[in-house]
């Protein structure tokens, strides 16, 4: 539940920015809610949900293997 949560958060919150981005939205000006920003968190999102995959996996086979 909680790697379903910590890609949730971040790739929510780049779809609403992006949204703002694409609709010219004053409340989203360029230097908060530039392209390369996205494009980092979502990377970073993916990474961290990738390493709790990884750490759960190693968890369960632990547990198995007692």
């Amino acid at each position: 539940v909680l790697s379903l949560l910590s890609l949730s958060a971040p790739c929510s919150s780049a779809g609403v920015a992006d949204f703002l981005l694409l609709n010219g939205a004053p409340l989203c000006p360029p230097k908060n809610c530039s392209n390369g920003r996205y494009q980092l968190s979502a990377a970073m999102a993916f990474l961290s949900w990738f390493l709790i995959l990884v750490s759960s996996l190693v968890n369960f086979w632990m547990l198995a293997s007692l």
